[in-house]
């Protein structure tokens, strides 16, 4: 076990434990509003790194769960006073917490039991909110409050402690699993959120304001956030092969870059001011450009520079090429808003372009998860040769 992992994992721990007192610290100073955004961004930290450390077990539920984790807590930390959100965050919050318990509990039984538990627990809150259920009965789902407040100290601790998971035990074949799970998942919600913004929004500059089950432009807009930090997480979890020439270093470097660039810009632009009352506001501008540079040329420019270097980084060529083409398509389709009619086939267009990114990491998630079913298989076969 490296001391960079053991590192990582003392700082998950550390995010955890401050995501607990930002919790607590609701009730006695009255930082209600602070509290709970500060709650949710700080537990994100242990939630991808927990992600990681329970992927052997199966790559694609931990991703899924993991993705679930986040959104809920990007959803939780800005939209709570919107009560047309809030079955998304819980119900999106209980998912975590049940997939996550379970693949923790063989290695951390009592801390897999007591996620599974506060998972219930959400999970009931969940279903009272759903059929907007009556008091009293609806205060049952009160529970997972301070179920949760034990979670995160519980979480912090045991990674500061000890923080070692699985994560440290990782064969090649297990990242590349991992790398092509969090791209793929990454992908399906690009596809959703890009598609769900184009169509609450309305295809021309004008917003349509309209919502799709609860959630508007402003938080499909927040919530591409989290495919670009899943995809972030897929090109640090693979295996490098070799010796990367400097060519392949800046190529990921710039794609990593690109990445973080779009999901800071997807939160910035959205959660300081109402870009709705206030476009010109610069948090809002500067979220916007920050986004769409990151698109395009960081991100587009960085995926066709790794394609052509891909042979010193095992990242697959076709993937890297096609997502680097499909990546300044959305920006394209602002500009293209302009000539929109806001007829149902500008929508179509305009969406298709949006979602293409998407795709590209879609194909690229599929590749590495092949590529990882042939290591395994390529493992085994001498041991069965011993037999």
């Amino acid at each position: 076990m490296t001391r960079r992992r053991v590192a990582f994992g003392r700082l998950a721990g550390a995010f955890a434990l401050a995501s607990g007192l930002g919790y607590v610290a609701a009730f006695p100073f009255g930082l209600g509003d602070v509290s709970i955004t500060a709650w949710n961004l700080l537990i994100i930290p242990p939630a991808l790194y927990l992600g990681a450390g329970v992927a052997p077990r199966g790559a694609i539920v931990s991703a899924a769960c993991t993705a679930a984790g986040v959104t809920a807590s990007l959803l939780w930390a800005f939209s709570y006073p919107s009560p047309a959100v809030e079955a998304w965050w819980i119900g999106l919050a209980a998912a975590w917490w049940l997939g996550l318990g379970s693949l923790l509990a063989p290695e951390r039984r009592a801390l897999g039991r007591f996620t599974l538990l506060l998972g219930v627990a959400t999970a009931v809150d969940f279903v009272l909110t759903a059929v907007k259920a009556p008091m009293p009965l609806y205060a049952l789902g009160g529970f997972k409050i301070p179920l949760t407040m034990v979670w995160s100290f519980w979480v912090g601790l045991s990674l500061v402690s000890e923080p070692r998971l699985d994560v440290q035990k990782l064969r090649d074949a297990d990242r590349t699993g991992w790398a092509g799970a969090t791209a793929l998942v990454g992908g399906l919600l690009w596809i959703v959120f890009a598609a769900g913004w184009t169509f609450s929004h309305g295809s021309t500059e004008s917003p349509r304001s309209s919502t799709l089950l609860g959630l508007g432009a402003l938080e499909f807009t927040r919530l591409q956030a989290v495919p670009a930090a899943l995809w972030a997480v897929s090109l640090a979890s693979v295996p490098v092969a070799g010796n990367r020439g400097l060519a392949a270093r800046i190529a990921l470097a710039t794609v990593l870059l690109g990445v973080l660039m779009i999901a800071l810009g997807a939160v910035l632009q959205t959660s300081i001011v109402d870009p709705d009352r206030d476009f010109g506001h610069p948090a809002v501008q500067g979220g916007w450009l920050l986004f769409v540079a990151g698109l395009f040329p960081v991100l587009s420019s960085g995926l066709l520079l790794l394609g052509v270097s891909s042979r010193r980084t095992g990242l697959p060529r076709t993937a890297m090429l096609l997502t680097g083409i499909a990546a300044p398509l959305p920006v394209i389709a602002f500009f293209l808003s302009g000539a929109s009619s806001g007829a149902p086939g500008w929508d179509l267009a305009i969406a298709t372009m949006h979602v293409a990114p998407g795709v590209g990491w879609l194909v690229l998630g599929y590749m590495l998860s092949s590529a990882r079913r042939g290591e395994r298989s390529r493992t085994r076969a001498p041991a069965a040769s011993l037999r």
